[in-house]
């Protein structure tokens, strides 16, 4: 985990404007890492007039689009390429509940918080203890939600209080880095 995290500290901290900084983070997930079966990234695309730090937490205008997709089935059609925060509802039920909480969010399958899709496709070992994805706000240091991730789980791992440390340590990574690359 730690060795994940500095390779994508070394990708995502080189960014240069948000768009290289989506590039640079779906690159660092490309890597084949056992906790990380498979990953969903998104992020706000702004209107012409708004620029990406001015975009609100409660706007109901946000647009979403999909940057990208690792170890996700390619037939998987229920994942949209782009989205409103209603219709996003269709993807993630609790969508509206997950931007706000605005910290990462577990999300099984045995309480269907997981969607129905996703838990459908994983592939799962025989003794796996679930089926599991994190639900991760990418907000700079500002506060300003610019994206989110759908991080699968580890499904022999528990999600306990290391994993947490090592989302939470991949949560403030982002932060940073994304803040870095937002123009003043």
């Amino acid at each position: 985990r730690m060795a994940f995290l500095l390779r994508s500290g070394q990708y995502i901290s080189s960014s240069r404007d948000p768009q290289d900084f989506w590039q640079q983070l779906m690159f660092s997930l490309q890597a084949d890492h056992p906790d990380l079966p498979f990953a969903i990234l998104y992020s706000v695309n702004p209107d012409i007039s708004e620029s990406a730090s001015e975009a609100s937490d409660h706007s109901q205008n946000r647009n979403w689009v999909l940057q990208g997709k690792v170890r996700v089935s390619d037939t998987c059609s229920d994942i949209p390429v782009a989205a409103t925060d209603q219709s996003m509802e269709l993807f993630l039920p609790t969508f509206s509940e997950l931007i706000r909480s605005g910290n990462p969010t577990l999300l099984r399958a045995e309480d269907n918080s997981l969607p129905d899709f996703i838990a459908r496709d994983m592939r799962v070992p025989d003794r796996a203890l679930e089926k599991a994805a994190v639900f991760l706000p990418i907000r700079s240091t500002a506060d300003s939600l610019l994206g989110f991730l759908v991080l699968g789980l580890n499904p022999r791992k528990r999600f306990d209080a290391d994993y947490r440390v090592f989302i939470e340590l991949l949560t403030r990574q982002l932060a940073t880095s994304l803040a870095v690359s937002i123009p003043a």
